[in-house]
């Protein structure tokens, strides 16, 4: 094939994965709320970093999830900022001093006063390790205090949102292998059929900027605790728009002697072989996330529109005196698998979205619990 054609099979590819990316994504989003995970993450976060046991929420979680401040998020959230964090254990150390020296109101405290009063009716948590040092170093300034415990929630969060991808890495899995098989969505076959038919190309490439201008609405979204109407709205109609178009997926057929058709079911042990290949390769690729495939998607787009870099006036004299055509061919086709092949090191965007994702436009992820009003 030539350069073009190269690019555009790359491009067909990853509208495909993209689009199916998406509806693992919202069925992972789906499970996730149902079973409150990111609410049960948060909580087992806390209940390590104030009571040194994920495990088993202590007394210090259970006063931190009682707090009005933490109450006015939700009966379970699945969200706290740093601010509000560091807040509940200053306004809880203030609390235990209005106790200790029967007070009608809570009065001002120091660092070091806050340390004291959680030793004295917390002697045995391990959160006290951790605020000594704090206190230290902030002297009498409770604000850089306060700036101190974001700064510790902010770098649990960030251990926390490493189990929750661990966890539902193999959610994801699970639904885009069961995605692959159920629309039939063969790696192997949709290659072949995109290097050997042209339409199947133009098809794809058609809904290439259109499937981005949803998948972006719909990854902000989610990075954003929720989910587009119109981007959900919009890939549902790209859906239905590929689904009128003779595509090498969507839907299994019976195997007809007469006709070669890539939806038939195998009719041998070879073709389940390639089959299951095929579909294998595809639910491990989707797998990956639908703003992995966003960028991706963006970096071949931008690339087939902008074209080849012009070559120098040399190159030119050099190419022209060797057989131009030829060597502009070979170049086209370099640049442009040159280009594929960075692609995989493209970066995947965190911050429950980001773009840019708003993976760094900041486009989500399922990369979990992240703190509201954008603190990590």
């Amino acid at each position: 094939m030539f350069g073009s054609d190269v690019l555009d099979v790359a491009i067909g590819v990853v509208v495909v994965y993209l689009l199916f990316a998406l509806v693992v994504s919202t069925l992972n989003e789906m499970i996730a709320r149902q079973l409150n995970l990111r609410s049960r993450h948060l909580k087992a976060g806390l209940a390590q970093l104030l009571d040194g046991d994920r495990a088993s929420p202590g007394p210090l979680t259970e006063l931190m999830m009682a707090h009005p401040l933490t109450r006015s998020l939700g009966a379970n959230p699945s969200y706290m900022s740093a601010t509000t964090f560091a807040r509940v254990l200053i306004d809880s150390a203030a609390d235990m001093e209005r106790r200790e020296h029967n007070l009608d109101t809570a009065p001002p405290i120091t660092p070091g006063d806050a340390v004291a009063a959680f030793a004295r009716e917390h002697p045995s948590s391990p959160l006290l390790g951790l605020l000594r040092p704090l206190a230290v170093e902030a002297g009498d300034d409770l604000t850089q205090f306060q700036q101190k415990l974001e700064d510790l929630f902010d770098d649990q969060m960030e251990r926390v949102s490493g189990w929750y991808k661990r966890q539902t890495q193999w959610i994801m899995l699970g639904l885009a292998l069961l995605v692959a098989a159920t629309f039939n969505v063969d790696s192997i076959q949709l290659v072949e059929s995109l290097q050997t038919d042209p339409s199947v190309r133009e098809a794809l490439i058609e809904v290439a900027p259109e499937i981005l201008e949803a998948a972006e609405a719909e990854l902000a979204a989610q990075q954003a605790n929720g989910s587009s109407v119109e981007g959900a709205t919009a890939i549902s109609e790209l859906q239905k728009q590929l689904s009128t178009r003779t595509l090498p997926f969507g839907r299994w057929i019976d195997a007809n002697p007469n006709v070669v058709d890539p939806l038939e079911f195998p009719t041998n042990g070879w073709g389940w072989v390639y089959k299951i290949l095929g579909i294998l390769i595809t639910g491990f690729a989707i797998s990956m996330g639908a703003p992995f495939w966003f960028q991706a998607l963006n970096k071949l787009v931008n690339l087939r529109g902008s074209g080849g870099k012009p070559p120098t006036a040399a190159e030119a004299r050099a190419a022209n005196g060797a057989g131009g055509d030829a060597a502009a061919t070979t170049a086209a086709v370099a640049a442009a698998v040159g280009a594929a092949a960075a692609l995989p090191g493209a970066e995947s965007v965190r911050s429950p979205g980001a773009m840019t994702d708003p993976a760094d436009a900041q486009l989500p992820t399922d990369d979990g619990p992240v703190p509201e009003g954008g603190s990590r």
